[in-house]
């Protein structure tokens, strides 16, 4: 059955995962086969873990408006200001 995104691993577990396989690997009594498939293993991690970051900071971009403050889609110029009273 294939696996939908809802059984993907979150952004804070891939990361914990990410750890252990560096702790792993900082044992030297890893073998060189085991060292190779973590390594993999982390990568992936890695991968998957950017994506969801870079999804992330598009959202933000996207809700901050155009020049990156929310206050963008207010008119600033429409009267009822400091000024106009």
């Amino acid at each position: 059955m294939p696996s939908d995104a809802t059984d993907a691993p979150s952004l804070e577990k891939r990361l914990a995962r990410i750890d252990e396989i560096v702790k792993a690997l900082d044992d030297d009594s890893v073998g060189l086969s085991r060292a190779l498939a973590l390594y993999e293993e982390g990568m992936e991690h890695v991968k998957k873990a950017e994506a969801v970051l870079s999804e992330a900071e598009l959202r933000v971009t996207e809700l901050a408006g155009p020049d990156g403050s929310e206050e963008a889609d207010l008119d600033l110029e429409g009267g009822d200001g400091p000024d106009d009273l």
